[in-house]
This record gives C-alpha cells, structure tokens and sequence, in this order.
C-alpha cells in the first residue's frame, strides 16, 4: 500500500495528544524560547564541539617538585618565564642558551579535564614552539602525561608521541596525542614538558621557547 501525503495549509490546534510513527521537525522550528527552563537536558543528548582550545596559565608552570615557580630564565636544568614588557611582548617559557653543549630542561604542571569534557574522546596537548637559533645537532620538545589516581599515585604514561623536533626559528604547533579511553571530566593531569637543544660543535646561542601550551578537548555543552 502506497503512502499517501496530506498538506493542510492552515495552522492546527490539538488539544488533546498527538501520536505519530515517525515526525520530522522542520529546520529551525525548535527555537531556545521552545525550551522550558527545566527541560534538564542531559550533556550526552548536546552536539559535541571537537578540540576546543583550554589555554594554561602562565603561572600553573613550577618546577619539577611542583611547588617551586619556575626562574625568570631558563637555568639549565628548568625552562624559565620570560615575562616580556606588558603591552610590548607577551610571556613565554624559554631555555638557557645551548652554545657547543646540550641543555635539557624541564617545566610542569597540573591541569583538570572540565565539566563539559566527553568521555574517553579527544585530548590533545599543544605546544607553539621554536628555537631562537637553529641548534646545530638537534632540539626537541617532549611531553609526558599521567593522571593521578588521588591517592598520590598515577597511571600508565598517556602520552603517546615521541619528542618532536622544534629544531627551526619559524613558530609551529607541536601536539601530543593523549590517550583517553579511561579519562572523565574532573580527572586531573600531571603534565611536564622537557626540552633538550643539542648545539655539540656549534658556536651560536641556542634557547628552546614555547610561546603557548593549550589541551584541545571534545566537549559538550
């Protein structure tokens, strides 16, 4: 038996209920002011906006026992804050000087996956690197993640991209892909990024700096 279709072109008012098979809502009929203030929709019936961008403060960085600021220049064994003139240049993590040796360097900090994040989806940690002087060996830029259990312990490693090179003065994006398959919103990150420019025979100056660190999160609402 065929379907037949029926247009009415006038306005209906049902007073009573309407029960139907199927129902398609037009585009756009469903307008916020449709929505009851305690509608309570839940976060897994919201779209999900991939990797929105969750930037960490400056001073959320501290030196390896997690307490201590990080110096106000790279030290040889810790990336330091270089504050920049306000209004002239913004802040950035920035090592000593490589000159014919290597520096390695570290900085760490804790970060907290939000309410809105969706469970066991995409966490990206992003880091906008550079050097100021190509290094003559090499420079990289490492990350390792774990998450903490609570209880002053932590999980297997989470990252899962080796160092990546960093080795050029043009700024780039460097990501690090975190594995998620157990992560919910509220879990808390225990992050450190280490740097290690190798400047063996070279004779210039050679500092790593990272001018932005952000998680990239799939979230809803």
């Amino acid at each position: 038996m065929a379907n037949n279709t029926v247009v009415l072109p006038v306005d209906i008012v049902i007073q009573g209920s309407l029960s139907a098979t199927t129902f398609t809502v037009p585009a756009n009929a469903v307008t916020n002011a449709s929505i009851i203030s305690t509608a309570a929709i839940a976060r897994s019936k919201l779209a999900q906006d991939a990797l929105v961008k969750y930037s960490i403060p400056w001073h959320c960085f501290k030196k390896n026992d997690m307490v201590t600021p990080l110096p106000t220049a790279g030290d040889s064994t810790n990336l330091g804050i270089v504050a920049g003139t306000h209004g002239t240049a913004s802040p950035m993590l920035a090592g000593a000087g490589a000159n014919n040796n290597t520096k390695t360097e570290t900085a760490r900090f804790s970060f907290t996956l939000p309410a809105e994040y969706d469970a066991a989806q995409t966490v990206t940690l992003r880091c906008h690197a550079r050097v100021d002087a190509v290094a003559n060996t090499s420079a990289t830029l490492d990350a390792q993640c774990f998450e903490s259990d609570t209880e002053a312990g932590i999980s297997a490693e989470l990252c899962t991209t080796a160092a990546t090179t960093i080795n050029s003065t043009s700024w780039a994006n460097v990501d690090f892909t975190i594995t998620a398959t157990d992560l919910v919103a509220g879990d808390m990150l225990d992050v450190e990024l280490t740097t290690v420019v190798n400047d063996t025979g070279g004779s210039g100056t050679c500092k790593a700096n990272i001018g932005l660190v952000q998680f990239l999160l799939d979230i809803r609402g």
